[in-house]
C-alpha cells in the first residue's frame, strides 16, 4: 500500500493520539472502547482509500477513450492496481495499433510479414518489389527487393494479373501457373490492391501458396479412373462376348461351351483380383497414419508365404533359399500388412524369373547411419531382401515401379496376370511401418527388393 504524503500525516497523527489515550485510560473498559473505536476508524479510513483509488481508476479509463497517453494516477493500493493498470494500458495500446492497421491495410510491420508460412511480395505501384517476407526469399533467392517482378516470375498471367491489380480494373485476383526453379512446381498466386501511404495510386500484394501436391492427387486421380475403366474394360468385354456367343451358334456346342466357361472364368478371376487389391490399397492408405501396434515373427510370416506360392515356384522348378530370418522374430508390425506386401514381392520374383534359377531371401540388421536415405534416423532395422536373378529392370523405370497401374511393358504384365497394383501396396503397407523400400536392378542381371522395417516403434505422430 502507497499512501500519499497528507495520508501518511493523518494516519501518524490518529495513532498518537491513540497511544495518548491507552497511556492515560487506567480502566479496561475504556481500553477496549478505544481499540474498538481505533479498529472502525482504521477500516473506515482504508475503505475510504480503496474506493477513491477505484474512483482514481474510474476517471483514468475514461481519460484513455480520448487520450491514449493519459499519465497514471497516484493511487493508495499500489500493489494491488498496478497491473490492472498496465493490462488496461496494454489493451489500449493494442486496440490503437489495431485501429490504425484498419485504417491503413498497408501499414504492416516486416516482422509480421517475416512470420507468415506462404511467400509474400509487396509491390509498388510500377510493380517494384518492396518487400519480400523470408518465405519468399526462400522460394524467389535472396536479392528481391528494387527489382521488376518480371525479372522474377517471368509468367505472362501473373504479370497482367498485377498489372490489372495496379490499374484499378480489379482489386483481387487469383492465378495458377509453374515455376521452374529449382526445380518445376505449381504454384498459386493471390493477388490484392492496398492502398499506398504516400499517394492514391494502387500498390500489390502478392502471396504465392504451393499446389504442387494437389495437382499431383488430382492426375493422379485422373489417371486411376482411367487406368481402372481401361483394366475392367477388357474382361467386362470378354465376359460380354462369351454370353453372347453362348445364347447364339455355341449353345449347343459341348465344347465350344467348356473353352467359353474356362475363359469366362480367367476373366471373372482376373477382375477379382484387381478388385481385392484395390480394396487392400484402400485399406492400408485410410490406416497408414497410425503405426501398427502389434509384434511379428518374419520367419513366420515368409514361412507362410513360401507355403502359399509353392506351386507356383515348383512349376518353373525354381528354388527359394532363406537365410538369418530366425533372428527377427519380435518386431512391431501389422501381420497382414506385411504378409500382403511379402507376398506381392514374392510373387513377382517367381514371375519374372527363368525357370531352373534361384530366389534368395535373407534378413540383416543395420542402422540407418550405414545407409544414405535413412542417414538422419539413428535407429536399427530389420532388412530383408527378396533377390531373383530373372529380366530385370532398366534402372530409368525403377522410381515410378510403385505407382499405381504404372506398368513397363503392359502386354507382358497382363500375360503374366499382373493388376499394376502390386507394388503400390507394398509402398504404403511399407509407409504404415515407417519403414522404407529400395529398389536395386539391373537389366538382364535380376532385381533385388529390400524392406526396412524399424526394430522399435518410432515416435512419430499418428
Amino acid at each position: 500500500m502507497h499512501l500519499t504524503p497528507v495520508q501518511t500525516t493523518l494516519l501518524v497523527i490518529f495513532l498518537m493520539a491513540l497511544i495518548v489515550l491507552l497511556i492515560f485510560v487506567e480502566s479496561i473498559s475504556f481500553i477496549f472502547l478505544a481499540i474498538t473505536l481505533a479498529t472502525i476508524l482504521t477500516t473506515g479510513f482504508l475503505i475510504y482509500c480503496f474506493t477513491k483509488d477505484i474512483i482514481e481508476l474510474k476517471l483514468f479509463v475514461e481519460n484513455l477513450q480520448s487520450n491514449p497517453n493519459t499519465p497514471r494516477p497516484i493511487i493508495t493500493f499500489r500493489k494491488v492496481f498496478s497491473p490492472l493498470f498496465n493490462s488496461i494500458r496494454k489493451t489500449i495500446d493494442n486496440v490503437t495499433a489495431l485501429d490504425k492497421k484498419n485504417a491503413n491495410p498497408g501499414l504492416v510491420s516486416p516482422l509480421e510479414l517475416d512470420r507468415l508460412p506462404n511467400p509474400l511480395l509487396i509491390l509498388d505501384n510500377t510493380r517494384l518489389i518492396i518487400h519480400a517476407n523470408l518465405a519468399a526469399h526462400d522460394m524467389l533467392g535472396s536479392s528481391l527487393v528494387e527489382r521488376d517482378l518480371a525479372a522474377v516470375i517471368r509468367n505472362p498471367n501473373v504479370l497482367l494479373a498485377v498489372d490489372d491489380v495496379l490499374a484499378g480494373s480489379r482489386t483481387t485476383a487469383e492465378i495458377e501457373f509453374d515455376f521452374t526453379i529449382p526445380v518445376k512446381r505449381n504454384l498459386g498466386a493471390r493477388i490484392s490492391a492496398i492502398n499506398s501511404e504516400n499517394n492514391n495510386k494502387f500498390c500489390a500484394i502478392i502471396s504465392l501458396y504451393d499446389i504442387t501436391e494437389i495437382k499431383r492427387m488430382e492426375s493422379m486421380r485422373s489417371d486411376f479412373i482411367a487406368n481402372i475403366s481401361h483394366e475392367l474394360r477388357t474382361p467386362i468385354s470378354v465376359l460380354l462376348g462369351s454370353l453372347h456367343t453362348l445364347r447364339g451358334h455355341a449353345r449347343g456346342d459341348t465344347s465350344a461351351q467348356e473353352k467359353f466357361f474356362e475363359l469366362m472364368e480367367h476373366q471373372a478371376k482376373k477382375m477379382s483380383h484387381l478388385v481385392d487389391d484395390l480394396l487392400s490399397l484402400s485399406r492400408i492408405e485410410m490406416n497408414e497414419h497410425a503405426a501398427p501396434n502389434q509384434i511379428i515373427d518374419i520367419n513366420e510370416i515368409i514361412n507362410e508365404i513360401i507355403n502359399t506360392l509353392s506351386l507356383a515356384a515348383e512349376h518353373k522348378s525354381i528354388n527359394i533359399k532363406m537365410t538369418n530370418l530366425g533372428k527377427f522374430k519380435d518386431i512391431p508390425g501389422d501381420r497382414n500388412d506385411l504378409l500382403m506386401a511379402f507376398q506381392n514381392l514374392l510373387d513377382n520374383a517367381i514371375k519374372y524369373s527363368q525357370e531352373n534359377s534361384e530366389i534368395v531371401i535373407t534378413a540383416t540388421k543395420i542402422n540407418g547411419r550405414d545407409l544414405p536415405f535413412l542417414s538422419d534416423r539413428k535407429m536399427d532395422y530389420a532388412a530383408i531382401s527378396i533377390q531373383d536373378f530373372g529380366i530385370g529392370i532398366d534402372p530409368e523405370h525403377i522410381p515410378r515401379l510403385t505407382e499405381r497401374f504404372y506398368r513397363i511393358d503392359a502386354k507382358d504384365s497382363l500375360q503374366r496376370g499382373g493388376t499394376g497394383l502390386g507394388l503400390a501396396i507394398v509402398k504404403h503397407a511399407i509407409n504404415r511401418h515407417r519403414g522404407f523400400l529400395d529398389i536395386k536392378s539391373m537389366q538382364g542381371t535380376g532385381s533385388i527388393f529390400t524392406i526396412y522395417l524399424p526394430l522399435e516403434q518410432e515416435n512419430v505422430p499418428s
